[in-house]
């Protein structure tokens, strides 16, 4: 009679054993659900970066009078809320005919440059274009 209450108590023991293991993977996979979430909040971060710089890259480009420092400032705030807690900042500077940018955070920085857009350049282009097919029968 007492070997079977031992033996049920050694049944009883293997369960407990699964319990502890199961801890363990589960401590595992909850680290591995919260690195991966960091590393989506940092991906939503850059990406969002890039589309607030490319607007305000973009926004320089196609004004007449550009304000070059309160694009920069609508850009900085609109990053004010990142998901990854970082600080981003947006940079936006007039070079030559020119526009360039830069987003970044601590481990980040992206960089834009544009020419700027000149619909005059453009209108003649195409002028000359229809001109020389006009020319060659095209």
């Amino acid at each position: 009679m007492k070997k079977n209450r031992r033996e049920k108590r050694e049944q009883r023991r293997l369960p407990a054993s699964l319990t502890v293991e199961a801890a363990y993977v589960m401590g595992i996979v909850l680290f591995a659900m919260a690195v991966l979430l960091r590393y989506g909040f940092q991906l939503h971060d850059q990406v969002t970066g890039n589309a607030v710089l490319n607007e305000g890259i973009e926004l320089l480009g196609h004004s007449e009078e550009p304000d070059i420092g309160a694009l920069s400032q609508r850009g900085s705030r609109r990053m004010e809320y990142a998901l990854s807690g970082r600080q981003f900042q947006i940079r936006l500077q007039e070079e030559g005919e020119g526009y360039s940018g830069t987003a970044g955070g601590l481990r980040y920085q992206k960089e834009i440059k544009d020419k700027g857009f000149h619909p005059e350049r453009f209108l003649r282009q195409v002028t000359l274009l229809e001109g020389l097919g006009e020319a060659y029968g095209d």
